[in-house]
């Protein structure tokens, strides 16, 4: 029996042997890495994601109330900006300054005919009328040579003229100073080439410039234009 034993391993009858082989041990540095760059990607893309909503939001006006007409989009200007309210210089189409006509006149003196020819240049386009008439606007009188007398009719108070004595032709704002400020009722011997600023019986304005002298006719043609009146 004892033979026995002393041929048996020595470990058959003790204890089992102590496993001192330890499993590896796995590297978790990598993992974690990986897991906080995707944690960080995934964070950007909500954080973009209400970014965006949120801009959206601001954005939008709030809905209108049932029934409610939405509200109108303002208007901006080309570079984005509100329109400036107080810049209201440009006339709007027909207003004052803008030309009522255009074109050539004459004037008579209606010579042998009683009562001198007056021109109403109220009307579109402007006429002769007899100078007894309270709404017509000049008159052209006595004739010399190329020289001729200009007068407002005598019953046309409302009118009055001035010979422009500026340089170049007169525009509307000129010729309104001009015959407003400085207007009379009669100017004698107006020559050739003469321009005329007038304010007629119903507040307009006109610039005549005399460009022939008709003795024998008794008329002058001038190159007129009629504004709007304020």
């Amino acid at each position: 029996m004892d033979e026995q034993r002393g041929n048996m391993a020595p470990n058959q009858w003790g204890p089992p042997p102590q496993n001192t082989v330890r499993p590896p041990q796995r590297d978790h540095t990598k993992l974690s890495i990986w897991l906080a760059f995707a944690g960080t990607i995934i964070t950007a893309i909500i954080g973009g994601c209400f970014a965006v909503v949120a801009a959206r939001r601001g954005d939008s006006p709030p809905p209108a109330a049932s029934g409610a007409a939405p509200p109108a989009p303002r208007q901006t200007t080309s570079a984005g900006q509100p329109p400036d309210p107080g810049n209201t210089t440009a006339a709007a189409p027909g207003g004052a300054g803008a030309v009522r006509w255009s074109g050539p006149l004459v004037g008579s003196n209606a010579a042998g005919a009683g009562l001198a020819d007056a021109v109403e240049l109220d009307t579109k386009p402007p006429q002769s009328m007899d100078n007894s008439e309270y709404k017509t606007d000049v008159s052209v009188g006595q004739i010399d040579g190329d020289r001729f007398e200009m007068r407002t009719p005598p019953f046309s108070s409302s009118a009055s003229f001035m010979v422009w004595d500026g340089g170049g032709a007169p525009e509307f704002a000129q010729c309104k100073e001009a015959a407003t400020a400085r207007g009379v009722h009669q100017a004698p011997m107006v020559e050739v080439g003469a321009v005329l600023c007038v304010r007629t019986t119903e507040g307009r304005v006109a610039r005549l410039t005399a460009k022939k002298i008709d003795a024998k006719a008794g008329s002058v043609t001038f190159d007129a234009v009629v504004w709007e009146a304020a």
